[in-house]
């Protein structure tokens, strides 16, 4: 790779009767300061060079820093003149160097560039159990730090230079609650975002070996809280379904809403003749990786009604199926109270009809509340329905991604899809809209 010179080489020379000019050493050459010192935001900075040999001069950075600094001479002048150096930010994790070169003839002088490493945090979110807890959270700095809390009931303190201790208080009030955490060096700062339940999670019983990470309850407000999303998709986006999945109302109606303690997903024909349903995303940025994964619901009713509960990963690493799949419970109105749970991988998925899936039936899951569940290890998913085992997807532990996807975050979905490829394979029948997929609760374990 060339070196790119960003400033200007002169040959400076007597007349006839002088001779040949002299080669520079360094002691002809003077630049101030000796280095540079970046911190992880990067900067301007400017080295004076002063010349005083004979021949011209030029500046550059070496390959090792050329991606991430640059050097020009916006006013050169043989007799020297000020370097200016750009360092951008460091958005790695360790810190680097370089060399700016300032060349004068045969004569090469070396500045060190050296660059902190970004404030890096072990976690920029937690979520507490209402009854407080204390968290230790990894801090890596190239310089002292601080931490302080924006609410009362969250205290920090700095259990050593590597380690920050968060605790809160307990939650007694029936809602849940926020703070944010703010992790500074004297050049930039961090936040983690606090979470802790509302008291009823006391009465939550996690399964064994397992603590309560996460849940909505859908107790508080009308609407989905931020974290959660709504999926925007026409009609024939996926499956040929005939949905549009819009961001929470359409045709001056809700496709999800707050109500009663439940998040209810409504399916209905607008007045302009389109389809409107609902599907929305848990956290889909972050997403968990392995756990206990709970939903309590009521199943919609009527031809061509499709409601799911099931997992997608946070990245779509090589695509649909490479990335893997995690259906919890699966329905179609056509077929009513026969749940199916399925993996979907490149070796197993629907489409060259090798899908590993299991379907039972459910009396009276259109009717009432029944519990559907997985639990999610390195050795296997296994599928629950009302607290019993029905179906088990083994990892074969060949490191093969095509049969087993599943170790890094994935995030819950529902959605009520209507019509398409399965959930229209015996056509619709609109009489049966609007119709309402009913969830009480979704809660996350993982283990202690």
């Amino acid at each position: 790779m060339s070196l790119l010179a960003l400033g200007c080489l002169t040959a400076c020379g007597g007349d006839d009767n002088d001779g040949p000019t002299p080669p520079a050493t360094a002691a002809d050459v003077t630049i101030t300061p000796e280095a540079v010192v970046a911190n992880a935001n990067g900067g301007d900075f400017e080295l004076n060079v002063v010349n005083n040999g004979k021949t011209g001069w030029t500046a550059y950075a070496s390959d090792a820093c050329k991606d991430w600094v640059t050097v020009s001479t916006p006013n050169w002048s043989s007799a020297g003149s000020k370097v200016l150096v750009n360092v951008k930010a460091n958005t790695g994790a360790d810190s680097r160097s370089g060399l700016v070169v300032i060349k004068a003839g045969s004569a090469i002088k070396n500045i060190s560039v050296t660059q902190d490493a970004p404030l890096q945090l072990g976690k920029t979110e937690i979520y507490s159990q209402s009854k407080g807890e204390t968290f230790e959270i990894e801090v890596k700095a190239s310089s002292e730090w601080t931490a302080t809390a924006d609410q009362s009931w969250v205290t920090c303190a700095k259990a050593s230079d590597s380690v920050l201790k968060i605790t809160t208080a307990q939650n007694d009030t029936d809602d849940t609650r926020t703070a944010t955490v703010t992790v500074k060096t004297a050049a930039e700062q961090q936040t983690i975002a606090v979470k802790q339940s509302s008291k009823i999670d006391r009465e939550i019983v996690a399964p064994e070996g397992y603590r309560l990470v996460w849940h909505d309850e859908f107790n508080e407000g009308t609407q989905l809280s931020s974290e959660w999303r709504h999926e925007v998709q026409r009609s024939g986006w996926v499956n040929n379904e005939l949905q549009n999945y819009v961001n929470g109302s359409a045709d001056g109606k809700r496709v999800t809403e707050i109500k009663d303690g439940n998040l209810v997903i409504t399916c209905f024909k607008g007045s302009d003749g389109k389809i409107y349903s609902g599907r929305v995303y848990a956290k889909d940025n972050v997403g968990w990786t392995y756990g206990y994964f709970e939903a309590r619901m009521i199943l919609p009713k009527g031809k061509g009604t499709w409601p799911a509960y099931w997992m997608m990963p946070v990245r779509m690493d090589g695509g649909w199926p490479h990335c893997g799949e995690i259906d919890i419970m699966e329905e179609v109105g056509v077929n009513p109270n026969a749940c199916s749970s399925s993996i979907h991988t490149t070796s197993y998925n629907h489409t060259i009809g090798t899908q590993k899936t299991h379907e039972a039936k459910i009396p009276g899951a259109q009717d009432d509340y029944h519990i559907f569940a997985v639990e999610w290890t390195p050795d296997a998913l296994i599928f629950y329905q009302d607290g019993k085992e029905h179906f088990r997807f083994t990892n074969d532990k060949k490191g093969n991604r095509d049969t087993w996807p599943f170790d890094y975050p994935f995030y819950p979905i529902f959605n009520l899809a209507w019509g398409g490829d399965w959930g229209g394979w015996n056509g619709v029948d609109e009489s049966a809209l609007p119709c309402k997929f009913t969830i009480d609760y979704i809660r996350i374990f993982q283990k202690n």
